[in-house]
């Protein structure tokens, strides 16, 4: 976490609860409302996918908020192959080394459904199912949630 610190403004802290710990310039009312809601959205998951989703892992879950578009950009190409083209996100979970999240900063409404979504990744994350079974999965989980999944495509058929 300190190397991605240094990367970034001075302004970035972590912030922890019981599961999750959060990097992030963002504090008081919003960085409360958000870890209280990751805690929620992790327990709600669990409970509607009993012997599905799982929590077994290394420790705590890690979310990396981003300041902006370019810095989460810049981070997320890391984890993708150099050639190629892919679809714009607005967080991702990343099941590399310590499986983390990364997203933007948002609104919390928003934050909110990305949470919801990426966690349920997170949580499929132990399973050998197509990726759109686990993406089937994911969305329907954030409506179940936040009461709607604000799905965006950019210029991509399917």
């Amino acid at each position: 976490m300190g190397k991605i610190q240094s990367r970034l403004s001075t302004e970035h802290q972590v912030h922890e609860s019981e599961n999750f710990i959060v990097l992030t310039s963002e504090s008081g009312s919003y960085i409360k409302n958000l870890l209280g809601f990751l805690e929620h959205v992790l327990k709600r998951i669990l409970r509607a996918l009993p012997n599905i989703a799982s929590d077994d892992g290394f420790g705590k879950y890690v979310v990396l908020l981003f300041d902006d578009l370019n810095s989460y950009y810049t981070y997320i190409t890391h984890f993708y192959p150099e050639s190629g083209v892919y679809g714009m996100s607005s967080g991702l979970y990343l099941n590399h080394g310590y499986g983390h999240f990364a997203f933007p900063h948002q609104n919390l409404s928003i934050a909110e459904s990305i949470v919801a979504h990426e966690m349920t990744h997170a949580l499929l994350a132990h399973l050998s199912i197509p990726v759109w079974l686990n993406e089937g999965m994911a969305v329907n989980i954030e409506d179940l949630i936040t009461g709607s999944s604000p799905l965006q495509m950019d210029n991509e058929t399917y």
